[in-house]
């Protein structure tokens, strides 16, 4: 089967699935117009699927010859809580957005769904739309539901413009840690508030909050080794609410991204001791949370050299690179490929004109490349399966 001409034939139909996808976005584990969607565009293609009770994920498989062995493509499809700057037609209006390409991954897994099922395969293809990727961890969710139950490898792309080494509609690949582990945390800076004019009648928290904003950047260039790679960012901050008054306390947000697990869990423990000892030293308090937490995303050697060699044989050698640094960004992708060996590679889809970052309320894509895009997913879990039998 000539997969990249199958999916140029449907580019119409993948086209307009991603701006029906765009203009209705959805945020977290609870998607039903766009779990709607795809159940029901799987419906028109005769695949069966079933859905979760308590989330909007979708599992569908197509069966081939025999039992067989099993390949799982995996799409995210849940949206961000940004208000769309694009003034495209199909822009979204209800104050979310499709600012980081789920749109485009679900309407190329859709169309990577509607290629597999003309072909001809020695074995199963499964297809993982997942919720709850922005922050949930809906991934691991479908690891807890037995979502790869009798999958073999799995394999997932992301579209946009994450990496800089990219030209526009290529492939970029790299084996071993691919994206950073995320730790989001949360601090709450308590002091005891007063007068704005009698300071040293209470303990200011923000005054705190700014030496601890300062000190907790010396966990990167003071405990992290040379080689190491790690980021810090403070993201959030909010205290007081009038110039004269001294808040009682301070609240900040932020994450901490690592390419090393046992980095990781070093920072994460030393972030706490650091927060709680600091404040303690000028009087105050600090309380230390930690949430949305994703492992670091390792791609299998094997996979990965296989993926790559797939793009090469659908597009040449020109559209395949190998990245030479990892990507500080997370994907709770990590997740299936900690349960299962597999690669998780980026596709450069930046639109002509002003490129804008993933997660930009200006963000969007080049519309061109998603028949590529479904043609590559398609391709690499049909040519899987052939060489597993």
């Amino acid at each position: 089967m000539d997969f990249l001409s199958a999916a140029m034939e449907r580019s119409a139909w993948i086209t307009g699935l991603r701006r029906r996808l765009h203009a209705m976005p959805e945020v977290g584990n609870d998607l039903p117009r766009t779990r709607t969607l795809v159940c029901q565009t799987l419906d028109e293609l005769q695949i069966p699927y079933r859905t979760y009770p308590d989330n909007s994920s979708v599992r569908a498989e197509i069966h081939g010859r025999g039992a067989g062995r099993a390949a799982a493509l995996r799409a995210d499809m849940d949206a961000l809580r940004i208000t769309e700057a694009t003034g495209l037609p199909f822009a979204a209006q209800n104050g979310c957005m499709h600012a980081c390409g789920h749109d485009a991954h679900t309407a190329m897994l859709l169309g990577a769904a509607a290629l597999l099922r003309q072909a001809d395969l020695p074995g199963n293809a499964v297809l993982l739309f997942q919720c709850g990727e922005e922050g949930l961890g809906g991934a691991q969710d479908l690891v807890d539901h037995g979502a790869l139950e009798g999958v073999d490898v799995v394999f997932g792309q992301h579209a946009g413009v994450l990496s800089p080494e990219l030209a526009g509609g290529c492939f970029g690949f790299r084996a071993g840690p691919f994206m950073a582990s995320r730790d989001i945390f949360y601090l709450t800076v308590r002091g005891r508030g007063c007068h704005g004019a009698h300071p040293n009648t209470g303990v200011d928290p923000i005054v705190v909050s700014a030496q601890l904003i300062s000190a907790l950047q010396t966990l990167i260039s003071r405990e992290c080794g040379g080689e190491e790679t790690a980021v810090l960012t403070i993201g959030a901050i909010h205290g007081g609410t009038v110039y004269n008054v001294i808040p009682e306390r301070v609240e900040m947000e932020g994450a901490l991204r690592c390419l090393d697990e046992a980095l990781r869990d070093k920072l994460c423990r030393r972030l706490a001791e650091l927060c709680r000892g600091l404040c303690a030293a000028m009087g105050a308090e600090c309380g230390v949370r930690f949430g949305g937490s994703y492992p670091v995303l390792v791609n299998h050697p094997r996979e990965t050299e296989f993926a790559a060699r797939c793009a090469g044989e659908l597009f040449g050698a020109g559209a395949v690179q190998t990245l030479e640094k990892p990507l500080m960004t997370s994907e709770d992708m990590a997740y299936l490929l900690q349960a299962r060996p597999g690669s998780f590679w980026c596709f450069a889809t930046p639109p002509a004109g002003a490129v804008y970052p993933n997660h930009s309320p200006r963000f969007d894509i080049d519309e061109a490349q998603l028949p590529r895009g479904a043609a590559m997913l398609a391709y690499t879990a049909a040519r899987w399966l052939e060489e597993a039998v």
